[in-house]
């Protein structure tokens, strides 16, 4: 039986007269890995910086491992750790030095040995000794990675872990990461490359407007979201009303549209093949960029 590792509870922050997160319930089990996803602005970010104790709540709060985030910091803490492509790293130092530095901080039993393995692990050998400002931004996503891993977390959070890598080290990063989570570790995972997190994660969290709008495994969200996509291409421009419920979707014509049901796409077929004809027609369940577009666009807030 999986047991929360994560739960926020009527978790709320306020900044002035914005409120970033709104009241939200979310709820992440022992083993779980959870991609994050959402617009720009829609409490992602703030979430985790709840989650990881670097801000602090308006109203409601975090558990971590089933002990409140408030009364139990140092505790509950030091089984979370972070790794984000856009956090930094002492650029003067080698990337062993950093490693090592870490270790201290981190309170790693035997560091010499936990940091060989996060090297062997990541393939960062030829590396060790390079200081950080002289790598790619690809390779220092992947130090800043074995630093994550160092403290050997429970609970991992990541931001965008596979950033400026090339394919080949990609896949070995996320199979890096799903044997890690195999260990009944967990992952929590926010990023922009959507065929990443639908391949990788077992679970999608949408957030917008600070709250989560939908939240299951990827294959069945878009099930559950119950829209269809209609795309057409009409022979001439569609009459004010049929016209404004599409936009256009490239040069060639093409035109979009998100119906709530099966009846109601059929419905905008038929109208505009009624009113102007159509050169083509294709109707398919969205897939999370899809998804992903719809919620930009402001739909399930």
């Amino acid at each position: 039986m999986s047991h929360d590792v994560v739960r926020t509870i009527g978790l709320t922050k306020n900044f002035d007269a914005v409120t970033a997160v709104d009241n939200l319930e979310l709820r992440i089990g022992e083993g779980e890995i959870v991609g994050l996803l959402g617009p720009n602005g829609a409490g992602k970010t703030t979430t985790v910086n709840l989650i990881l104790g670097l801000l602090s709540p308006s109203g409601g709060r975090v558990e971590l491992f089933g002990e409140d985030l408030a009364r139990a910091r140092s505790r509950v803490l030091r089984r979370v750790n972070f790794a984000s492509a856009y956090v930094g790293l002492p650029r003067d130092l080698s990337v062993v030095e950093n490693l090592r530095v870490f270790a201290h901080l981190y309170e790693v039993r035997d560091p010499s040995a936990r940091i060989q393995a996060v090297v062997e692990q990541l393939d960062l050998g030829a590396l060790t000794n390079r200081r950080v400002g002289q790598l790619s931004a690809g390779q220092r996503t992947r130090v800043v990675l074995a630093k994550a891993l160092l403290s050997g977390p429970d609970l991992l959070l990541l931001d965008e872990p596979t950033a400026s890598m090339d394919p080949e080290t990609a896949d070995g990063i996320r199979a890096d990461l799903a044997a890690y989570a195999a260990e009944d570790k967990t992952l929590l995972w926010t990023s922009h490359n959507l065929a990443e997190v639908e391949a990788h994660c077992t679970r999608v969290v949408f957030m917008n407007g600070g709250r989560v709008v939908l939240d299951g495994p990827p294959r069945d969200l878009t099930r559950h979201a119950g829209r269809v996509l209609v795309r057409i291409r009409p022979r001439a421009g569609l009459p004010s009303a049929l016209s404004a419920r599409f936009q256009p979707e490239s040069s060639d014509g093409w035109l979009r549209a998100e119906a709530v049901d099966e009846p109601e796409a059929a419905e905008l077929v038929a109208a505009s093949h009624q009113a102007v004809g159509l050169e083509g027609v294709e109707l398919k369940r969205p897939t999370l960029e899809d998804l992903f577009l719809i919620l930009a666009r402001g739909g399930w807030a």
